[in-house]
């Protein structure tokens, strides 16, 4: 699976996915030995396409410690990596960056145009949990400014509820601010959208652009609750669209009845 594609100025087209055992790039082949003697190995991979439609592996991990869960580049062709790190295992991003996680965490990479790891931030998304931490969508700014938006499931540290917060973070990695975001399980996150747009939630003036699908009639940003218009009719999903400007002070908030997944 593909879960990045980005057209750059100079004809090359860049991309980051996933693939099990193998993957075939014109005459490169990778391939992961098996996972615990039976299931199939793990291939991470960063790469372009030229214009003249020849694929070049840029960056490969064989059977790693992490997850990339969302991806994306920059005019400069620096790639983003968003995802979790397993309990008790290390995550090594290469160039002697590498991380070893004391409990399931969710993290952001940067990795210059060479595929070097230049750094690795580390998030718990308000504390740290036994499962499922990850970022789940990621965008940079024509500013270089990075926004990610994340997920906690591990309701026991989070007042009983989901924690899906929003981050505008610098091209070092560091938090410019944050939104909490908590909420039952069935608004919890942005999931819907990841596979295939996870970086089209912010625009040229750096606004940031959330779509939320839910069957529940509320939903909670930053403590505050939007209530979409009650359904007579049963199993009726919800939509919810935020809107905060570069400095994280909401534009506007609006609830739907219907479902709009996509942005």
């Amino acid at each position: 699976e593909v879960r990045h594609l980005s057209y750059k100025a100079n004809g090359e087209i860049l991309f980051v996915g996933n693939a099990y055992a193998a993957a075939y790039f014109g005459s490169t082949t990778l391939t992961a030995p098996p996972i615990l003697g039976t299931n199939p190995g793990v291939i991470r991979y960063l790469g372009k396409i030229l214009p003249t439609g020849a694929p070049t592996i840029i960056k490969s991990y064989i059977n790693p410690n992490f997850v990339i869960d969302c991806a994306t580049t920059d005019s400069s062709g620096n790639f983003y990596l968003g995802g979790n790190i397993s309990n008790t295992q290390t995550a090594d991003f290469g160039n002697g960056i590498a991380y070893t996680a004391s409990a399931n965490v969710a993290y952001v990479a940067k990795l210059n145009a060479n595929g070097d790891a230049q750094w690795v931030k580390i998030f718990t998304f308000g504390n740290t949990g036994n499962m499922g931490l990850e970022v789940q969508r990621i965008a940079v700014s024509k500013l270089g400014n990075i926004f990610i938006a994340g997920y906690n499931p591990n309701t026991s540290i989070n007042s009983n509820k989901y924690n899906a917060p929003i981050y505008k973070l610098d091209n070092s990695g560091n938090t410019l601010w944050y939104k909490d975001v908590l909420n039952t399980y069935a608004s919890a996150s942005y999931k819907e959208t990841r596979y295939t747009i996870n970086d089209k939630f912010i625009d040229d003036n750096e606004n940031v652009h959330l779509v939320n699908f839910s069957f529940n009639q509320t939903f909670v940003f930053n403590g505050e609750t939007l209530t979409a218009p009650l359904s007579t009719i049963g199993g009726t999903p919800y939509t919810f669209y935020v809107s905060l400007d570069a400095s994280g002070t909401k534009r506007f908030a609006n609830a739907y009845r219907g479902a709009a997944t996509k942005l």
